[in-house]
């Protein structure tokens, strides 16, 4: 939001609403004149509270006025604490101090004496300066602060989201050393990590293999053809973690520059150096995975010993501490933003990224029966949305059906041009539905002659044809080993994009369906199965669950899915 709020998107005007907080920090300006400009917002200090120092924010948020404006629900302006929190991020992480807008939060984190669970030490000694009592003005930090915020805001799009995520797993791995330092470690991890994915510059070798794993295949290749053993080789590094790991430790490499180990190192406690900082970057990449998959403890070595010492060794290896990690994070983010493309201006579509927005499907009575949309492609959508009012009505009568004789208007002329019954069936089960459940003063002009003409479409298995049988009372008598298919298939594809969406009652019914048909040829057992998953399928069904545990299995009391599923009052056909 803070890139919107620029106006490097907008092509007109803007509405202008000017936002205001109170930042609570360990940052003490110490002239009240004092004021850091900025081109996200700026700051000035104000008189703290509990020993904290305290700033005023302040950020004008833009949102482009529409043309020829003002409307009614028109957005000129959103909640602001978006552009208030990620501004307190970037301070935060820029200058390498505690800035928030919660009190208690940095109460917690600057005057903390007794350490977390888990924790050998509280915050201010895993990270220099971050979380001093006190952190001082220096002459350099607004020209510091400007230019970074310059260089973030004029950032594409595209990096710009990146470098936010970075940012903020930051800032929050930084607050969770309060509470949780092996989270902390792997959010720190994984702010350089998020802007990795798309580095390309690598190629995975055999040395990035785990040492014990690969002596294993190198040991089990021993006696193999060269070529074949390279083709082995090749086949276990495309294993996706290997391919991860080494795309995070070269992009990382890729955006340490000379001052790494020169000017920011002048202060550093045994700072890492160049040769240390590929294996200390490995092993980063190892501990975050084994926290993130096993939730095993970093290192005691990386978090029980004060004193800002960078590196450790850790099983024979130089391993980042905290600080050495915070200050190689910050140093390869940075570098990013410097490095990336800038761009004055650039087509977005911006509002889409509006907070507090929420973006849901409308309810098909408001989209049904527009036949605008409709075409072979979003046939089955259609259908889905059509089912459901049907299988509303059957669970509630007094509920009424979309008038969407528009849409078949339109699946006349459609279908006949379509050679393949599975592209003319979601069309047709729609055609069908409505017309089996429209009055008869209301029914298509083409109906029944349309379905008569297409009927064998109906016959072969497959689950539009099927909940179309279902729907209006019709039990197909396809044989139950073709039932079974369909039921492996359904349940194994039943979110993929091609496959229909019975909804909870069809899939109910579809099962129910299947177990009277395993009843009937005596297979008792398989019927019991099915029953159980039904219930499973649909478990807040009463009279389904109250069917299983009531039901005493026999080869006589046939199943009916629908006296168990619709209400007693609902008959079908």
């Amino acid at each position: 939001m803070l890139q919107i709020s620029t106006g490097k998107f907008f092509k007109g005007e803007a509405h202008e609403t000017l936002r205001r907080a109170i930042y609570y920090t360990n940052y003490r300006i110490f002239r009240e004149d004092e004021r850091i400009e900025t081109q996200a917002g700026s700051l000035q200090p104000v008189i703290g509270v509990h020993g904290l120092g305290a700033l005023t924010c302040e950020i004008i948020e833009r949102i482009e006025k529409l043309p020829g404006g003002p409307y009614s629900g028109e957005v000129i302006a959103t909640g602001g604490d978006t552009l208030i929190n990620d501004f307190a991020a970037i301070v935060s992480f820029t200058l390498n101090i505690t800035c928030t807008a919660d009190l208690d939060l940095a109460r917690r984190l600057v005057a903390n004496e007794r350490p977390s669970l888990g924790a050998d030490l509280v915050p201010q000694k895993y990270v220099p300066r971050m979380f001093d009592r006190a952190v001082d003005w220096q002459p350099g930090d607004a020209a510091d602060l400007q230019r970074f915020v310059s260089d973030l805001m004029a950032l594409e799009r595209k990096s710009y989201e990146g470098v936010m995520r970075a940012i903020r797993r930051y800032v929050i791995g930084a607050h969770r050393i309060s509470d949780d330092v092996n989270i902390a470690y792997a959010l720190f991890v994984m702010s350089m990590e998020s802007l990795a994915q798309n580095y390309d510059g690598f190629e995975p070798a055999w040395d990035d293999y785990d040492q014990n794993k690969r002596r294993s295949v190198d040991e089990a290749l021993r006696d193999a053809p060269e070529a074949a053993a390279n083709r082995v080789r090749a086949a276990v590094l495309a294993n996706e973690h290997v391919a991860i790991a080494r795309r995070f430790r070269e992009f990382a490499l890729a955006h340490v520059g000379p001052s790494f180990f020169r000017e920011e190192a002048q202060t550093a406690v045994n700072a890492v150096s160049r040769p240390d900082l590929s294996i200390a970057l490995r092993q980063a990449y190892s501990i975050r995975s084994s926290y993130v998959h096993h939730l095993k403890d970093i290192p005691h070595l990386l978090v029980g010993i004060g004193g800002f010492h960078e590196t450790m060794a850790v099983d024979g290896e130089p391993a980042l501490t905290f600080a050495g990690l915070a200050r190689v994070a910050r140093h390869v983010i940075k570098t990013f933003v410097a490095q990336a493309p800038k761009t004055e201006t650039e087509d977005f579509d911006w509002r889409k990224d509006l907070p507090g927005k929420l973006t849901m499907q409308l309810a098909p009575q408001y989209w049904i029966y527009n036949p605008q949309g409709f075409d072979a492609t979003t046939a089955q959508q259609y259908l889905v949305a059509f089912i459901g009012q049907v299988v509303g009505i059957l669970l509630q009568p007094s509920s009424k059906l979309t008038d969407i004789r528009p849409v078949l208007e339109k699946v006349e002329v459609l279908v006949t041009g379509l050679a393949k019954p599975a592209q003319r069936l979601p069309m047709l089960a729609l055609y069908f539905l409505f017309n089996f459940f429209a009055p008869e003063d209301s029914r298509s002009a083409g109906y029944p002659k349309l379905i008569e003409t297409y009927k064998s479409d109906f016959d072969t298995p497959s689950i539009i044809s099927l909940a179309a049988h279902l729907l209006t009372g019709q039990n197909p008598d396809w044989p139950l080993p073709l039932m079974e298919e369909l039921y492996t298939r359904y349940f194994r594809e039943r979110h993929y994009a091609n496959t229909l969406d019975l909804g909870r009652i069809l899939e109910a019914a579809f099962i129910l369906r299947l177990a009277e048909q395993n009843r009937a040829t005596g297979d008792l057992t398989r019927a019991k199965e099915l029953i159980a998953f039904a219930v499973e399928t649909c478990p807040g069904h009463v009279s389904l669950r109250n069917f299983e545990a009531l039901n005493q299995m026999d080869d006589k009391a046939a199943i009916c899915w629908q006296a168990i599923l619709l209400p007693a009052k609902t008959s079908i056909g």
